[in-house]
């Protein structure tokens, strides 16, 4: 029977969706962001609330040990400000509009190509799911985690 469990992080509240039957998070202290390369991997889910991002992958690459980690996930929250904006092009050699997306507006993600950290800011660059725009989401003063889910 697949179960679906429920956690309160901080002020958010979001369910993970189990991988088997039996579902156990590995261990990820080690696991840097930094480190993980998600460009060319879909996104398999990603789900936004008011302050709680969550973003699942079947599959990402560790760069330090140059090896694939399957069932990653992503969870950000307790953001200060996020800003999400598309970039539309007229044509090839236009420069983009940028759009500011707010509210129910905001679109997932298709792929993620860039991830960048500095200073108290999380840099999303890809691609939108809906509308298959270059899409960034700047996340200031958040707090992200990473799992791994292990079905064996």
């Amino acid at each position: 029977m697949r179960e679906v469990y429920t956690k309160e992080v901080a002020k958010c509240v979001y369910k993970e969706l189990s991988i088997t039957d039996k579902i156990k998070v590995v261990e990820t202290n080690k696991l840097n962001l930094i480190d993980i390369q998600t460009a060319d991997f879909e996104v398999r889910e990603m789900t936004i609330s008011q302050h709680c991002m969550s973003i699942l992958y079947d599959e990402v690459y560790h760069i330090p040990t140059e090896r694939y980690i399957k069932n990653f996930k992503i969870d950000i929250s307790n953001w200060k400000d996020l800003l999400v904006k598309i970039f539309i092009y007229q044509n090839t050699y236009s420069l983009p509009n940028e759009v500011l997306l707010e509210g129910s507006n905001i679109e997932p993600f298709d792929l993620i190509q860039e991830i960048n950290i500095s200073d108290n800011i999380l840099l999303l660059k890809g691609i939108s799911k809906k509308n298959k725009y270059w899409m960034e989401y700047k996340i200031i003063n958040s707090k992200f985690s990473i799992k791994v889910f292990d079905n064996g």
